[in-house]
């Protein structure tokens, strides 16, 4: 189980390092409309974005991945083959 755990954790890398490579260019135009306006729009954000992680890892299968852009967040959905009682998110 950890050697399909730990492909799994590479595939997952792999897609979120080529859904930031697509999404990159598309931000620098989107920086460079918000630095036009006096100021962008303030949504609230309290979150943050440092590293969040819960329960225990476990392999599952990956469906499929959706990637959105908001005018205050962008998102990556991962859709899995069932539950993922845990998980671990950051930047990378």
């Amino acid at each position: 189980m950890k050697i399909r755990s730990t492909r799994i954790t590479r595939l997952i890398a792999t897609l979120v390092v080529a859904l930031t490579l697509i999404a990159a260019p598309a931000a620098v135009g989107v920086t460079s409309v918000a630095a036009q306006a006096s100021h962008g729009p303030y949504c609230g954000i309290t979150w943050g974005s440092t590293p969040k992680s819960a329960g225990d890892m476990e392999a599952g299968l990956v469906q499929g991945v959706r990637a959105g852009r908001h005018t205050c967040y962008d998102r990556l959905v991962v859709d899995m083959s069932g539950p993922a009682p845990g998980y671990n998110v950051r930047y990378v």
